[in-house]
C-alpha cells in the first residue's frame, strides 16, 4: 500500500511539473502569435466571434507543443475522463484539487 501511495505521489509531482512547463509553454506561445483581428465592420465589442484568428498557425504550434511533450495519444472527452477517473477510484476533481495545491506552494 505505501508503495502504491509513494507511486501516485511520485506520478502527481510528474504531472505538476509537466503542467507548470505547458503554462510557461502556452504563455511563450501567446506572446509569440499574433493577435486576433476584428472581422471588417466590427466594432471588436462582442465576445461572440468578432474576432478572427490564424487557426492554422495556432494548429501548428500546439501540435508541435504536443510533439515537445510527448504527447501523441488524442483527447478524450471529459465524459471519458470521468469515467476513467471513477474507474480508478478517484474523486471528481481530485487530480486537478492537487495539481492546484502542488502549484500553490
Amino acid at each position: 500500500m505505501e508503495t502504491e501511495v509513494m507511486d501516485t505521489t511520485i506520478a502527481v509531482e510528474q504531472l505538476a511539473i509537466r503542467v507548470t512547463r505547458l503554462e510557461q509553454t502556452v504563455e511563450r506561445l501567446c506572446n509569440e502569435l499574433p493577435e486576433p483581428r476584428t472581422l471588417p465592420g466590427s466594432t471588436g465589442q462582442a465576445p461572440s466571434g468578432d474576432l478572427v484568428a490564424d487557426k492554422q498557425m495556432w494548429r501548428q504550434a500546439f501540435d508541435q507543443l504536443f510533439a515537445d511533450f510527448g504527447i501523441q495519444a488524442k483527447p478524450i472527452g471529459a465524459e471519458k475522463l470521468q469515467e476513467m477517473m471513477a474507474e480508478a477510484n478517484l474523486e471528481p476533481n481530485e487530480i486537478s484539487r492537487g495539481l492546484i495545491a502542488m502549484r500553490d506552494e
